[in-house]
């Protein structure tokens, strides 16, 4: 599966870098349990379409978006099938402009020809950025919430300015995880 995803700012990317670093050495548990790539609210998952065609896809439909004001607050759980697909977010709130930089992007996937996961659909996408998502058992997911439970609990203001695709394909030293495609700007 691929994704279309929104960056974040260099300095909400370095905070929620720490903020999972620190949850992860506090828990014990090592860095295959964090979310993987730059920190990042995602805005389609999808199949049936390369990355270099969804990149093509994204251009006309966000250039003349401006950024996009989100506020991000407090804290969420994802829950799979297993006690081990567990996912612990920080919650984005959906305002108009997020909607329609989502369903912008959402329509231009399927115009290219992809098919979105059902779960970022625009009626039930539920945009967040992850913290922890693997290696979470059940006792670490309530560490996890106990940790952040002490610690002053920030509401996050940032501009969404750039968008992005992943890709799977690995250039030589790069990092595990997924890698991202060119940039986009909004605006």
């Amino acid at each position: 599966m691929e994704h279309l995803v929104a960056l974040l700012d260099a300095d909400h990317d370095r905070e929620v870098d720490r903020l999972s670093h620190d949850l992860a050495d506090a828990l014990g548990i090592d860095e295959a349990a964090m979310a993987h790539g730059r920190p990042h609210i995602t805005l389609v998952s999808y199949t049936g379409l390369a990355p270099a065609a969804a990149g093509r896809a994204l251009p006309p439909v966000v250039r003349d978006l401006d950024p996009v004001a989100v506020r991000a607050h407090g804290y969420g759980v994802f829950c799979g099938d297993a006690d081990s697909e567990l996912s612990l977010h920080v919650m984005v709130v959906r305002t108009r402009a997020l909607d329609e930089l989502h369903r912008r992007t959402h329509a231009a996937v399927v115009t290219a020809g992809g098919r979105p996961d059902g779960t970022t659909a625009p009626e039930v996408w539920t945009p967040h950025i992850t913290l922890l998502d693997r290696g979470l058992t059940p006792a670490l997911l309530g560490q996890a919430v106990e940790i952040l439970a002490q610690r002053p609990h920030r509401s996050w203001s940032l501009a969404l300015s750039e968008v992005a695709v992943t890709r799977r394909a690995r250039a030589a030293g790069e990092a595990a995880g997924p890698a991202y495609g060119p940039t986009i700007a909004l605006g």
